[in-house]
């Protein structure tokens, strides 16, 4: 019978320990929730007000970047297109290409526009034909020196009206030769 009541008592005391123990974890978890909830809501708040605060300071920036644009806008004549600053001064060109005064003169008719244009490109492709010939010429009179193992010839301007020239060429065998060349005119006349 002492044994059966002892028993009893020993169940009663873990029983309550474990409610004991089921309470006080039950409490800790809930602290936590309520802490972890507390911490939630000062972050919301705070994003709430760096978001008050930044709204405003962008809303203005884009209002001035708006304000920017409109200012630097270049209507055509008929009051429509526009383009931006980076563009202006093709805008300015098309503005008065549309008005016929790209000069400040009024554009002459296209034919003449045309026989200018064929004028320019004869006059180019002379010009490139002679400096073609010059070039020519300067690398024959080379090729000739190299070949007739002489110096090549001075640059224009720098003397030269003797009309007879005289080479003289030594080689490691210690045989001199002398070769006279007789010309009416220097090569690069």
């Amino acid at each position: 019978m002492a044994d059966a009541q002892k028993n009893d008592v020993d169940q009663q005391q873990q029983q309550q320990q474990q409610q004991q123990k089921a309470e006080k974890e039950k409490k800790e978890k809930e602290k936590k929730e309520k802490e972890k909830k507390e911490k939630e809501k000062k972050q919301e708040q705070q994003q709430q007000q760096q978001q008050q605060v930044q709204q405003p300071q962008q809303h203005q920036m884009q209002q001035q970047q708006q304000q920017q644009q409109q200012a630097n806008r270049i209507y055509f004549p008929n009051g429509t297109h526009w383009v931006p600053e980076s563009n202006r001064r093709l805008a300015m060109f098309l503005r008065h290409a549309l008005r016929g005064d790209v000069s400040g003169a009024p554009s002459p008719p296209a034919s003449s526009k045309r026989k200018l244009a064929d004028e320019n490109d004869d006059d180019a492709a002379e010009e490139k034909r002679k400096k073609k010939a010059l070039k020519n010429k300067k690398q024959r009179e080379r090729k000739r020196a190299k070949k007739n193992n002489q110096p090549p010839p001075p640059p224009p301007g720098a003397g030269g009206s003797d009309a007879t020239t005289t080479t003289t060429t030594t080689t490691t065998t210690t045989t001199t030769t002398t070769t006279t060349t007789t010309d009416t005119a220097p090569m690069w006349v």
